[in-house]
């Protein structure tokens, strides 16, 4: 797949789980100054999202992007692969992050994101992504942020999907 199209999914992707309503719970953020600019993120600070993925999301999906593997609709497929059942798309649930940051910081501009998937995510489960801020520069027009991303079955510590996003905020 190319970037561009990998870029353009991942977009699609955090924009439609914003749309979905789902969102059951994100921290507020709290702003700090810097000396003789606006307000900015600090490093440590965390924002989240709870969110389960239903037959209906992973269905929608396919048809938003074409992914017609059968582990993902087919309870008899996923088992035979070796799964407890359907299995939704990693890159579903990965745009959990840019929703996060989209939905926290208006005018964000993603511009990278590393991705790890560790464990399988299967439809029904109640995920909580996370973001936090690990760094924090100053450019000229700009703030860039860095932020460790990893996502988790709720109550459950073990990291399914982690990572690092970068986004551009507005100065």
């Amino acid at each position: 797949m190319s970037a561009m199209r990998s870029s353009t999914l991942a977009s699609l992707s955090a924009r439609w789980i914003a749309a979905q309503g789902r969102r059951l719970s994100t921290e507020s953020r709290s702003v700090a100054s810097v000396k003789g600019g606006p307000a900015v993120v600090q490093e440590g600070q965390k924002f989240e999202m709870e969110r389960c993925f239903t037959t209906q999301d992973v269905a929608s999906y396919v048809s938003l992007c074409g992914d017609t593997n059968p582990i993902h609709t087919c309870d008899s497929a996923a088992q035979s692969a070796g799964f407890q059942g359907r299995v939704v798309q990693g890159m579903l649930y990965a745009g959990l992050f840019p929703a996060i940051i989209g939905s926290h910081f208006d005018g964000a501009v993603y511009v990278s994101q590393t991705l790890n998937f560790r464990s399988p995510v299967l439809v029904g489960d109640a995920l909580c992504a996370e973001v936090e801020v690990t760094a924090v520069k100053k450019l000229r027009h700009h703030y860039r942020v860095t932020f460790a991303t990893h996502c988790y079955k709720k109550g459950d510590p073990a990291v399914l999907l982690g990572g690092e996003a970068v986004a551009l905020l507005p100065a």
